[in-house]
């Protein structure tokens, strides 16, 4: 007698009923009869459905979320860029409307793979902990942003500094060809993306100081326009246009000690990017380093150089110890601290008008004196002489350097 009972384990039968009821609840039915034929209702298609709108909507959201400065800020190394944005000019533009370019020059897929491969690196922890940016110009020039600023002409900034974009951005400056970011490259706090005045310094007075000579690129007044208004230092009372305009004074008359510093580059400083000898080796090619560094790849010029300092002294608080001081000890104590007015016991402070005005001793010792004085490290000198009165002061000063 043929027995036709199943010879399926009762636990099997468990399973296989339970897998029945998950794919009967999805719209899926099979019978016991036609184990492999299969119905499906309209459940399943509904289903699929609301399934793909779900996955559609989630890969947007995905995508949105990867362009927001949030998306960025989900990295800890970033923190400290995300606090310079948000509390800087640009906190209403998001990350990625400048760290990508605009339009056709990168495709959005681009733009997705950058975004995963950051993603990549931060869970498998092989980023950079020191991140460095490269920003385009077209980024900047973009329409809505800033793409009239080369039309603009010379515009003064806060600091009352002239400034055209256009030929600085345009032409090749003394061998450079100069990015946005090459003087807009400031991160700090607050300052995200504005003018690092340090690079400026360093393009317009590298070399271009020597001894009491002062010719900055571009002249003085190339960057800063002309105070006009009177200035009451003490109990004088001056106008930069009497000086500078009448009689032509030069700057450094009174602004001798504007510059401080030398800009070099170490050549230590290239070993904290490459350690290649064959690339320490073309130290010396600078017009080769120049278009690498600063045209290609945006490179900050301080990543390089030393920094020049430049700004005038506060009234009355200039040191008039020169480099000379550094050979010649104690040379010039006495004028000086008669032209300061050091005071002494029983006796106030008495400081010369001049002195107070941050008149610098070049600005009398104007007369070149050579020397034969062969105990001497140099051969020539610089004497006051009535010149450097009458300069300033027109003639009614004539006789005034005999009587003192």
């Amino acid at each position: 007698m043929i027995n036709n009972q199943s010879t399926t384990p009762p636990e099997d039968k468990l399973k296989l009923s339970f897998w029945r009821r998950v794919l009967k609840f999805i719209g899926i039915e099979t019978t016991p009869e036609h184990r492999w034929h299969v119905r499906l209702k309209p459940r399943f298609f509904i289903l699929i459905l609301t399934g793909i709108v779900i996955f559609i909507i989630s890969l947007g959201g995905l995508a949105a979320y990867s362009t927001s400065p949030s998306f960025c800020r989900s990295c800890h190394i970033m923190e400290p860029y995300y606090q310079a944005w948000a509390k800087s000019k640009h906190s209403d533009v998001a990350c990625v409307e400048c760290h990508y370019p605009p339009g056709e020059t990168k495709t959005i897929l681009w733009k997705k793979f950058q975004a995963l491969s950051q993603v990549a690196k931060f869970i498998t922890r092989t980023y950079s902990s020191k991140p460095y940016a490269e920003i385009e110009d077209t980024s900047c020039l973009r329409s809505g942003c800033h793409s009239t600023r080369l039309l603009q002409g010379r515009v003064v900034s806060e600091k009352s500094v002239l400034f055209d974009h256009k030929p600085h951005l345009e032409n090749v400056r003394y061998g450079r060809q100069l990015r946005c970011v090459s003087c807009h490259s400031q991160i700090v706090v607050g300052k995200h993306i504005e003018v690092t005045w340090d690079t400026c310094y360093l393009c317009h007075l590298k070399g271009h100081k020597e001894g009491r000579n002062i010719e900055p690129l571009g002249g003085c007044q190339g960057c800063h326009l002309l105070p006009s208004r009177t200035i009451k230092v003490g109990n004088i009372t001056y106008n930069h246009k009497d000086f500078l305009g009448q009689h032509n004074i030069a700057c450094q008359s009174c602004h001798q000690d504007v510059i401080q510093g030398e800009g070099d580059v170490p050549k230590e400083r290239c070993l904290t990017c490459h350690n290649q000898p064959e690339k320490i080796d073309r130290y010396k090619e600078t017009a080769f380093i120049h278009d690498n560094h600063v045209t290609k790849h945006n490179t900050a010029c301080f990543h390089c150089h030393r920094e020049i300092r430049h700004g005038a002294s506060a009234a009355g608080t200039k040191s008039l110890a020169y480099d000379c001081a550094v050979c010649h000890t104690d040379m010039h104590d006495l004028q000086r601290n008669v032209y300061r007015g050091i005071g002494a016991k029983g006796v106030p402070p008495m400081p010369s008008p001049m002195y107070l005005a941050n008149v610098d001793c070049t600005g009398c010792h104007i007369m070149e004196k050579k020397t034969t004085n062969w105990d001497l490290s140099h051969s020539e000198t610089f004497t006051g002489n009535k010149d450097g009165c009458t300069n300033c002061h027109g003639k009614e000063y004539i006789g005034v350097l005999d009587e003192a």
